[in-house]
């Protein structure tokens, strides 16, 4: 049975100069969106590369390319063997993998600044939205649901933190939340440069709490 790989690259990259990488972390996933929703979650990577072609790899990334010399952290998605050895790690000192890298992050900058296309339509575009609610989704505990709109919260269930630059995760619930309904948040929609919506998200319920399945 195949397994989803993420590989975590923290590269310093200055252009047509120098790259050193800082960090290199590999784990695997029962799943592509397992494995993006640790991803994003664990290291805030927000860009994704977009499913065209059928390719199968993804590549998520983190970084302002308007600065000339910048920290930048990546992730690759890939399928993989279930035996692989996630010890194995990358030879940082190898040729091959940094010409890879550098051929990645130059990619990543001309998609950056190509003015000529619409940001809805780059091969990098901004998944922070769709990245989220992955989070949150792929990391429902077993034996665990998540509650419908207008349950009162108890203080037995737990509730997804709402932390943004940090590892969200589902934890004791907010003591203000505690005898309230659930509510829903509001959708999101996407509108291209004519102010048509070319994208929607739908609404969850807000806060996001899960309570315990019965056991009988």
């Amino acid at each position: 049975m195949k397994k989803w790989k993420c590989t975590y690259l923290k590269i310093n990259w200055k252009p047509k100069c120098s790259m050193q990488l800082l960090a290199v972390k590999i784990s695997l996933h029962v799943s592509q969106n397992h494995a993006l929703a640790h991803a994003h979650n664990l290291y805030q990577l927000c860009y994704l590369s977009n499913n065209a072609n059928g390719v199968k790899s993804r590549i998520l990334w983190y970084g302002n390319p308007n600065y000339g010399q910048s920290a930048y952290k990546f992730a690759i998605i890939e399928e993989t063997e279930d035996d692989v050895t996630i010890n194995a790690g990358i030879d940082i000192a190898c040729q091959h993998t940094k010409r890879q890298l550098k051929y990645l992050m130059q990619e990543m900058r001309d998609d950056w600044f190509d003015r000529s296309t619409a940001r809805r339509n780059k091969k990098y575009q901004d998944h922070s939205i769709e990245l989220s609610d992955l989070a949150w989704r792929m990391t429902i505990p077993e034996g665990w649901h998540l509650v419908r709109e207008g349950t009162v919260i108890k203080q037995s269930d737990l509730q997804f933190s709402e932390n943004t630059y940090n590892p969200r995760f589902w934890g004791s619930v907010s003591w203000y939340n505690i005898g309230k309904k659930v509510g829903k948040s509001s959708g999101i929609g996407f509108a291209d440069e004519t102010g048509k919506i070319y994208k929607t998200i739908p609404a969850h319920i807000d806060p996001l709490i899960i309570r315990r399945n019965k056991t009988t």
